[in-house]
């Protein structure tokens, strides 16, 4: 099976429960699970709530309790219990939330290939199976709605035949656009003593989603170096789109189906538009060459001399700066943004990426990521 996929490799969907009683009640199936089969860790959490029992007494409990499995890798599942009071009357919502790894849940115990829609009814099959398990009250995955997924596109630079290494291709894709609605986290570095980049790859997030792209190597070994599918991330690049509460909020209100919702939240066509559509607003399309090359595959289109002057000078800025979003502080002494937006967009038409390969590297052209992905997938 190829490494290299495009689709999801998690999502969190939650259910609305009638009432305190019968929270409490799937609460006490999971105490009773936990202290028979020894496989799960509960946690309460947040502040304590206090609240009236039926015979008139005062009982208090915690807002969340975290219900997770002490063997992550063998179940894939975790769970939220929430006794909320969100709404705007005070009246409390009771809510079961699980967030699902969906290749660990169904047996296939692989954190580098994505999951597609071909894994739905199986993921289905094993989670109600799983929940039944523990409490017959624990609602059946037919009864949730998603509140969040990611999307995601992992590439393996070997498998997709690229001539250089996986930190060359990084490099490329870091030094890409910030749209402006979006803010670039930083990381701390004890050795300078200040925020810097990220290094294995970046985060750029908003109120409603997060586009990441790193190293999966160096994730699974900071997280786990003893995962079993470490040496399968070597050379995997997972480029990702974390859609938040707000933005699958809009998704299902657009989805006049409601009960296949999730099904087409987790579909095939909605993962490759993700992917697409946030892939092309930050790395951007268009294939990688060196600033020589690229400058040179201008001059012989035979633009008008303006144009010309106008296009390289845009490459030389980014190239410069090492950066879309880096030369964006830059431009003004060349360009309005206006002109500066138009002409990363003619350059992308063109198919070249506006970014460009470093001389020292050696190489005159790597072609762009999604590109390869789909000559490999037709």
């Amino acid at each position: 099976m190829l490494k290299t996929s495009l689709g999801y490799h998690t999502f969190s969907m939650l259910a609305l429960v009638g009432s305190r009683k019968e929270l409490s009640e799937i609460l006490k199936d999971f105490q009773h699970y936990s202290k028979d089969k020894e496989l799960i860790k509960i946690h309460g959490s947040g502040k304590k709530l206090k609240y009236f029992k039926k015979d008139g007494s005062v009982d208090e409990t915690y807002t969340n309790y975290k219900i997770f499995f002490k063997d992550e890798q063998r179940f894939g599942v975790s769970w939220v219990l929430k006794f909320c009071n969100y709404s705007s009357s005070y009246r409390f919502m009771f809510i079961v939330e699980a967030r699902i790894n969906p290749k660990i849940l169904t047996g296939t115990n692989d954190y580098v290939t994505a999951s597609s829609e071909a894994d739905y009814d199986k993921l289905a099959s094993c989670y109600n199976d799983l929940a039944k398990s523990i409490s017959p009250l624990i609602p059946l995955f037919s009864s949730y709605t998603v509140n969040r997924v990611d999307y995601c596109i992992n590439s393996d630079v070997k498998e997709m035949g690229y001539i250089c290494e996986a930190w060359q291709l990084i490099e490329l894709l870091k030094r890409g656009d910030v749209p402006p609605h979006l803010k670039r986290l930083q990381e701390y570095s004890e050795k300078g003593r200040r925020l810097i980049d990220c290094i294995n790859g970046f985060t750029l997030e908003c109120a409603s989603y997060t586009v990441r792209c790193y190293y999966k190597y160096f994730q699974l070994l900071k997280e786990d170096p003893n995962n079993p599918s470490l040496k399968d991330s070597i050379n995997v690049i997972r480029f990702e789109v974390q859609y938040n509460y707000l933005k699958v909020y809009n998704l299902r209100k657009a989805i006049e189906d409601a009960e296949r919702c999730t099904k087409l939240i987790l579909s095939d066509r909605m993962s490759e538009e993700a992917v697409t559509e946030y892939f092309s607003k930050t790395i951007m399309l268009g294939d990688y060459y060196s600033l020589k090359k690229a400058r040179k595959i201008i001059i012989s289109k035979e633009f008008c001399p303006s144009k010309q002057e106008r296009l390289l000078d845009t490459l030389n800025l980014v190239s410069t700066h090492k950066g879309i979003h880096k030369a964006r502080e830059h431009f003004g002494d060349l360009f309005t943004k206006a002109t500066f937006d138009r002409s990363l967009k003619e350059l992308v038409a063109m198919d070249i990426n506006p970014v460009t390969i470093p001389r020292e590297w050696g190489y005159d052209y790597l072609p762009n990521l999604l590109k390869v992905y789909r000559g490999l997938k037709s």
